[in-house]
């Protein structure tokens, strides 16, 4: 295990999520466990905190991260949508998976 302890990783959205793709389709495989989502409404904006276990898998390695989201969210006619978003690795951890 490798405690990351980096600085947060800013994305804004929409012109963030083709990056989003693009840095995913290097893996043979991605899987994310989300969960413990919580968030404060304010009117048409809203703040959330959501955290993550995301595995990138390729050949017979598994890289999973430890992640939190702090999210900056807009009511939009479609409905609600992800403005900005901070991600932070916590930790990482590189396994052996049999594909």
């Amino acid at each position: 295990m490798h405690w990351a302890g980096r600085d947060a990783t800013t994305l804004r959205f929409p012109e963030a999520a083709q990056h989003i793709a693009d840095n995913l389709g290097r893996y043979e495989r991605t899987m994310h466990f989300v969960g413990n989502h919580r968030a404060e409404i304010d009117g048409d904006d809203a703040t959330g905190i959501t955290y993550c276990f995301a595995h990138h898998i390729s050949g017979g390695a598994d890289h999973v991260m430890a992640i939190r989201y702090v999210d900056r969210y807009r009511r939009t006619p479609g409905g609600w949508r992800i403005a900005e978003r901070h991600l932070y690795e916590d930790w990482t951890e590189d396994t052996t998976v049999t594909p």
